[in-house]
């Protein structure tokens, strides 16, 4: 009969540390590693050493002895950096593994790395896990959402320690669930954070449209009342205390760079609508306006510009139509990728049930989300939804009033102009890209098929 432990994590960063104490606290038994050497010395033992005294989680630095003490099947959760670390860590861990056990990848990991792990550690009789894991450390310790993909196998057994670990929905359902095959949890988490930026940055850009007239106090007062009208978010809720944060020194906000970074997931997501053939235009306006934020060279530029035109305000509920108009946008595009990938990759994605495992623990949870998640139903595309059509068309003008005022003030709209664009566009009967079809053809012998659609076949005109 097995005494040993049901789950082993590898890496106590924040992540892995608050994901211990989640699953002892749940009734899982723990086994915990991390090297001991450099900056890491001492980290078993400091993290042993602060449990509570009714936590029984047991700390190694060897290999050896941390997967003796592991139950059969071995589960063992990778909670290391992303990129070649998780490859070092799994090569060192092949001698000590043995057929049938499984590998949890639960960092950041690029969905097409997670593609060839799937593969590699299935030829070795493994079975191989990457998990999608969103809420950051809260979440982590107390509950978060999870995107497992990869072996069915795998999770089919392990299927209960991810119910343990993960946040609950309103029905009280974990927000969990078999993502699809291979990197398909990993390329559900990234589009998560691509959907992340885009949210992001509509906020701070609703934000900075909002400072030109009005105090922090009172934007933070205007937020609170979108979220008491059925529109908040967890990114509105700590836009609002962010925006209200005083300490000695005066409003914290005021003394932070403007110089945006990310972890990498954003620029991906774009990548992979560029290689699906799916437009993220919101998600790259957001990717953009980080990577122009850092722009040093860029940015010290002495550029000459009119003067701005007067301020006068527009009316708050335009301005909350024309966010929910740019968020829906950013949600529609970002679900649409997720269902090309599934297209081209056979994942056989659920769009509505990705939706449901994001109404809590994330960081993209909000009553939006709930709506989608909770419409009776099945859609695979947000146009599917006759309100997410009607509420498109009803809220235009308030974008296009918006998009108007801040060209007049001379104040940058990225990502609002790139959802309202995509709509214009999505909407027009004929695109001027017959124009590009015909300069391809002069130019480089392309071929044009023919607007009347009578054949399929690629057509040249003799334009010189």
């Amino acid at each position: 009969m097995n005494k040993g432990n049901d789950l082993g994590i590898i890496g106590l960063g924040t992540m892995g540390s608050q994901l211990a104490l989640n699953a002892a606290e749940n009734g899982i038994q723990v086994s915990v590693y991390n090297r001991d050497i450099g900056l890491e010395k001492g980290t078993v033992d400091n993290f042993i050493k602060s449990l509570p005294n009714n936590f029984e989680i047991n700390g190694f630095t060897e290999y050896h002895a941390f997967i003796a003490s592991l139950n059969h099947p071995k589960t063992i959760l990778l909670m290391v950096p992303a990129g070649t670390i998780v490859d070092t860590v799994i090569e060192e861990l092949l001698p000590f593994l043995d057929n049938g056990d499984i590998l949890i990848d639960g960092g950041n990991s690029f969905y097409k790395d997670s593609n060839r792990r799937y593969r590699n550690l299935k030829e070795k009789g493994l079975h191989f896990i990457g998990c999608g894991i969103s809420g950051g450390s809260e979440g982590a310790r107390h509950g978060c959402s999870m995107m497992p993909g990869g072996s069915r196998i795998g999770y089919n057994i392990t299927k209960n320690i991810f119910s343990k670990l993960s946040s609950k929905d309103k029905n009280d359902h974990p927000c969990m669930n078999f993502i699809g095959n291979e990197g398909a949890g990993h390329f559900v988490k990234m589009i998560h954070n691509g959907i992340e930026y885009g949210e992001m940055q509509l906020i701070a850009e609703t934000y900075s449209y909002l400072a030109l007239y009005m105090g922090k106090e009172e934007i933070a007062s205007l937020f609170k009342s979108w979220c008491k009208q059925g529109y908040s978010s967890y990114l509105l809720e700590i836009t609002i205390e962010i925006l209200t944060k005083k300490d000695e020194k005066g409003y914290v906000l005021d003394r932070i760079s403007d110089k945006a970074s990310g972890k990498g997931t954003g620029q991906w997501s774009v990548n992979a609508g560029l290689e699906l053939g799916s437009v993220v235009s919101v998600m790259a306006a957001a990717l953009s306006s980080r990577l122009l934020s850092s722009d040093s060279g860029l940015r010290q530029s002495k550029i000459k510009i009119l003067p701005k035109a007067d301020i006068h305000q527009i009316a708050g509920t335009k301005i909350l139509d024309a966010f929910y108009f740019a968020r829906l946008i950013n949600h529609l595009q970002g679900f649409h990728l997720i269902q090309q990938a599934s297209t081209d990759y056979g994942w056989n994605l659920n769009l509505k049930e990705i939706s449901r495992i994001w109404t809590n623990g994330c960081i993209i949870r909000s009553e939006l989300m709930e709506q989608l998640a909770f419409t009776e139903t099945f859609w695979n595309g947000l146009l599917d939804l006759e309100w997410v059509k009607d509420t498109l068309e009803s809220n235009l003008n308030s974008v296009r009033t918006l998009i108007r005022r801040s060209a007049e003030l001379l104040h940058p709209m990225d990502a609002y102009s790139s959802a309202f664009n995509f709509w214009l566009a999505l909407n027009k009967q004929q695109l001027p890209t017959n124009l590009i079809q015909a300069q391809r053809d002069y130019f480089g012998n392309h071929g044009f098929k023919l607007s009347d659609g009578s054949d399929d076949n690629l057509h040249h005109y003799a334009w010189n």
